[in-house]
């Protein structure tokens, strides 16, 4: 008798392959139907705002990443820029007084021109994404 190897096909492989690729939002359906059950404010417009919210940013640079990823580079100072915008947007208002709309532009001024730097580094200089963007992180 030969040796048979049994493979899904069919309308088995396809939902196999189905389950794979949607396996992550089957777990966070999972865990949130868990958590409303579990607890009473899960489901509430208040904490799906304050969700919604403390992953905005996340959100904006990981749509920013997207277009760096597509284009077959890499950021790694992409975490350090943030926060450098954030401590100058904080530090504007505090120390200096301005007011936020304008320590926002600070803030996006100084993200845009740390990002034109690390775009010259590759583009125009030639350096590896890998290589600028670190050095660009580190100092």
């Amino acid at each position: 008798m030969e040796n048979q190897i049994w493979t899904k096909s069919g309308f088995s492989a396809r939902l196999s392959k189905f389950n794979e690729n949607y396996f992550i939002f089957y777990a966070l359906a999972g865990v949130g139907l868990i958590l409303s059950f579990l607890t009473p404010n899960f489901l509430t417009a208040t904490n799906i705002m304050t969700i919604f919210k403390q992953s905005s940013i996340i959100a904006i640079v990981a749509a920013g990443q997207f277009f760096v990823l597509t284009g077959g580079d890499f950021d790694l100072s992409v975490g350090p820029i943030v926060s450098l915008s954030g401590v100058i947007f904080a530090g504007a208002m505090v120390n200096y007084g301005i007011a936020p709309p304008v320590a926002f532009l600070f803030a996006l001024a100084l993200g845009l021109i740390v990002g034109a730097v690390n775009g010259f580094m590759v583009a125009k200089v030639g350096l590896p994404s890998f290589i600028a963007t670190m050095a660009t992180m580190i100092s």
